[in-house]
């Protein structure tokens, strides 16, 4: 049929050649997304299981009770609601869960922190592409996340409640930088009952959401969200009981305790992300991403957190979600610059091998060697290819 010279019926040929071909690639990038997400949950799974096999064939006492306050979450599991020492008493979440599983304790604990060790390098992939970093990059993040030492620990100790903070931790970061406020506020409350540590988001979102969204709503926004974390936060000691853990006096107590252990602040540096430390730090004039920079409000507050805690590269190491992504800028660097950061994961590796042959153990030898060496050797070997790289293909883009 034609109407003033056009042809209705090559038309509606042509609009619908068009929506097929639309539908076509949709379903194709739908596809490739699937295929990507299983490529990164399968490296992340076969990881895990990397380190659990090594860890029970090369490590006395792996996933093992170690330390008091896993005995405390050991006995919570057995009864979430009877009351243990603070603050360990108030973190019932990981307890939980592996009290409703049809599983041994050590099982349950074995199965929800390694799931939850899985699921943050997963999230920590997509949180580093939602930074526009490239998928290559992000994948290399993730890497990074799985063989730092604070993750490695979490298998060793492995009735902690670390490996869902760390996974929360991160959700809330991820929410907060694609404006979600269901996503956050559910993670902010799941977060609570697990660890405190999550209510040092709540700077980020206010001034994120002021950046995006102006005075009124960040004001508005970060109250409704304060109001809803304190609810939980009383509330669940309100159950147990309130204690004077963060009290001035324990905060005293405890930087006598750091100043009598000066060596075990010297390894905290090893045990969290050693080299990665420095690397960020000088990198902090290549970040551009407004996210990451106001992400930089939390650090004081993270650190602050070492008057309240003795494993203090536990404390640090929920800082990944920052220090990770800034070191990534590795790839923007100047030539110079890369040789200077080689020499520092040399001279760290270094430094940590001569700590622990003068016997400055926190740990027995064998999981100090496990948890410390494998990041390092990862970031010098990274290193050593931006190195080649920069040589030999100066014009390549891999960002």
């Amino acid at each position: 049929m034609i109407l003033n010279g056009y042809n209705t019926s090559t038309s509606n040929y042509n609009i619908l050649t068009w929506k097929n071909m639309i539908k076509s690639e949709n379903s194709q990038k739908k596809k490739s997304s699937v295929f990507e997400f299983l490529i990164v949950l399968i490296f992340a799974s076969s990881i895990v299981i990397l380190i659990l096999f090594l860890g029970k064939n090369l490590v006395y006492g792996f996933s093992a009770i170690t330390t008091p306050d896993s005995s405390f979450y050991l006995q919570m599991s057995l009864n979430p609601f009877q009351r243990v020492n603070a603050p360990y008493t108030y973190r019932v979440l990981t307890p939980l869960l592996v009290y409703v599983l049809p599983l041994s304790h050590w099982t349950g604990f074995t199965i929800i922190n390694s799931s939850g060790i899985i699921a943050t390098g997963v999230l920590m992939y997509y949180y580093l592409k939602k930074l526009k970093f490239s998928p290559l990059i992000s994948f290399l993040g993730l890497i990074l996340f799985l063989f730092a030492p604070a993750t490695i620990y979490l298998f060793y100790n492995i009735a902690l409640v670390d490996s869902l903070s760390f996974l929360l931790f991160l959700l809330a970061f991820y929410a907060i930088l694609i404006e979600n406020d269901i996503i956050y506020v559910i993670t902010l409350i799941l977060g609570i009952l697990n660890k405190e540590t999550i209510l040092l988001t709540l700077p980020v979102y206010f001034f994120y959401t002021l950046k995006n969204q102006g005075r009124t709503n960040a004001i508005k926004k970060t109250i409704l969200m304060l109001a809803i974390a304190s609810i939980i936060f009383i509330s669940i000691r309100y159950y147990y009981g309130f204690t004077s853990h963060y009290s001035l006096t324990n905060a005293i107590d405890m930087i006598k305790f750091h100043i009598n252990n000066q060596s075990m602040l010297f390894v905290s540096y090893f045990l969290t992300f050693s080299s990665l430390w420095l690397i960020a730090l000088m990198n902090l004039n290549e970040v551009k991403n407004d996210f990451l920079k106001i992400s930089l409000i939390t650090l004081p507050f993270i650190f602050l957190q070492m008057l309240l805690a003795t494993d203090v590269y536990r404390v640090l190491a929920i800082t990944f979600p920052i220090i990770i992504p800034i070191s990534l800028y590795i790839y923007k660097v100047k030539k110079a610059k890369l040789y200077l950061y080689f020499l520092l994961s040399i001279l760290s590796l270094f430094a940590y091998l001569v700590w622990l042959s003068i016997g400055y153990f926190v740990y027995p030898l064998d999981i100090m060697l496990f948890m410390g060496i494998p990041l390092q050797i990862l970031v010098s070997t990274l290193l050593l290819v931006f190195i080649f790289r920069s040589v030999f293909s100066p014009k390549s883009n891999i960002s």
